[in-house]
């Protein structure tokens, strides 16, 4: 998204650039929340059926 705002709006793009941001808004919120989630998923799945 932010490279297509940047080409059409802007007029100028950076690939260094591109690749921080991405790396910032997708790989480390990801990071941060691969084990929490899990956690919640495993104790989820893991509990008894009630009836």
């Amino acid at each position: 998204m932010d490279i297509v705002y940047r080409a059409a709006v802007l007029g100028e793009f950076f690939p260094g650039e591109a690749a921080i941001v991405a790396v910032l808004l997708a790989f480390i919120p990801y990071l941060l929340l691969r084990d929490p989630m899990g956690r919640i998923a495993r104790h989820w799945i893991a509990r008894p059926a009630s009836c």
